[in-house]
């Protein structure tokens, strides 16, 4: 997408959109700002990414695994549906069941779209034996799941190969070279102007950000107030491409042989870093989320998925994860809606259906396929006091600084505790968690208050 469609996109959502059953009517680009929380930004996103999708969830369990156990494969994803309102009790609407979009209220870090998991043969065991086909499985408590195909020709693909993660790139993003990262560079920042809609930031100073952030919001401020922007992008680039640096440099610190031994992989982590700070700089500027920037920048590049198969280069918390910011929906391809058996207790009590199916000799399986094991616990929702404090000590926060790698996985990981917890059997037990790290953990004290306070209101809503 050149700089010409970005923008004929952009003012596109200056139309009103006014569909009786579904669609959101507005009437600017702001609206797809959203809030402080990316509440309204998702839920304009996930309209625009809608697909219909066929809803199975009629299915018995027997069917379903019949269904599951064919369709298992590398390029088959499945997607947890989450509702707007975790605590509610109302159920997901039918409406709901035949229509594959981002789910209401889900951005994580500066990615927002449609967070699955790969459903190979392996995954699919790890499904049905454990509830969910990952490590993590956020979401794998929800009632209903989707099942989709992805085209990988908009796809980035992480994978490892032989120790190392190894980077297969879209066509989009070729050559793999300095100057298409400079290049790759400035269009983002020349298209991220367009997505300003303040004009000054309040109180900048008691942002935790670091100085180098403080000096691309204030050029970015600067250049949006003069009559020419394009005077400041030198000095933005600049900036930018130090930052990033010194990001790659600290982040992979000691793993340099694993993330960074690739030029496809150094290459796509740059770019990433690229976004990922041009996405911040606009929250801090429009004081909201800054997920829904990352997907925008993302699909301005030509890239509408990505499928990291086991490195964690998506998310630190989440070593096996795809997600989909696709605008037009082109490259999914929806197969089902279904209900989610696996989650019934006790665990695993539909295997030995499972293999009593997969046995029958018209049916093609591989019998060397069996449950990997899980080396951590990705999932707050499977922590207790005593897992919290072990991990406090392996990631010791107190030998860090605000705006640090080791301080941004601790805000992540207590608003994991936010996000999974509001779904959770026991609410309580999220509540002891973030209060634990406030009596324990000052330099995280401020964020964990935040979080718990924010978890209480949830539970408090819902029992109100």
């Amino acid at each position: 997408m050149n700089r010409k469609e970005f923008t004929n996109l952009l003012l596109e959502w200056r139309k009103n959109f006014v569909n009786e059953a579904s669609k959101v009517s507005f009437s600017s680009p702001e609206d797809f700002v959203g809030d402080k929380k990316g509440v309204d930004s998702s839920k304009i996103q996930s309209k625009y990414m809608e697909r219909n999708i066929e809803d199975m969830t009629h299915l018995s369990v027997e069917d379903t695994l019949k269904k599951l156990i064919n369709l298992a494969d590398e390029n088959v994803f499945i997607h947890f549906i989450t509702k707007s309102n975790k605590l509610s009790n109302d159920k997901i609407s039918d409406e709901r069941k035949k229509t594959l979009s981002v789910n209401p209220n889900v951005n994580w870090g500066d990615q927002q779209g449609i967070f699955s998991y790969r459903l190979n043969k392996q995954n699919l065991v790890n499904l049905i034996q454990t509830g969910k086909p990952t490590s993590a499985g956020f979401g794998a408590g929800s009632s209903l799941f989707q099942i989709f195909k992805i085209d990988d020709a908009r796809m980035i693909e992480i994978s490892e190969k032989e120790g190392s993660a190894i980077v297969k790139l879209p066509t989009s993003l070729l050559p793999v070279s300095n100057r298409n990262l400079e290049k790759n560079l400035e269009t983002l920042i020349k298209e991220s102007f367009y997505l300003i809609t303040s004009n000054n930031v309040k109180d900048l100073d008691s942002y935790y950000i670091s100085d180098s952030i403080k000096k691309i919001v204030e050029l970015y401020l600067e250049a949006k107030n003069s009559k020419d922007f394009n005077v400041y992008i030198p000095e933005i680039k600049q900036v930018i491409r130090k930052l990033a640096k010194e990001q790659l440099t600290s982040f992979y610190e000691g793993t340099y042989s694993y993330y960074l031994k690739h030029i496809e992989t150094r290459f796509f982590l740059i770019l990433k870093s690229y976004i990922s700070l041009i996405s911040r700089t606009l929250s801090f500027i429009n004081n909201t989320t800054e997920a829904q920037y990352g997907s925008l920048l993302w699909h301005l590049l030509g890239v509408e998925n990505i499928n990291d198969k086991g490195t964690g280069s998506i998310h630190g918390n989440e070593m096996s994860q795809a997600v989909s910011f696709d605008f037009t929906g082109e490259s999914l391809n929806p197969i089902g809606t279904f209900k989610n058996y696996f989650n019934e207790q006790p665990l695993g009590k539909y295997y030995e259906k499972f293999l009593d199916i997969a046995s029958d000799e018209n049916v093609n399986w591989d019998f060397n396929v069996v449950t990997e094991k899980f080396d951590d616990i990705s999932d707050p929702r499977e922590w207790d006091l005593e897992y919290l404090k072990k991990m406090l000590k392996i990631h010791n926060p107190n030998k860090m600084q605000k705006g640090d790698n080791m301080w941004y996985y601790w805000c992540d990981t207590m608003e994991g505790v936010l996000w999974s917890f509001s779904e959770h059997k026991d609410p309580d037990l999220g509540l002891l968690l973030l209060k634990y790290v406030i009596d324990n953990v000052p330099i995280l004290k401020e964020q964990a208050t935040y979080y718990y306070n924010e978890l209480k209101e949830e539970i408090e809503n819902y029992k109100g």
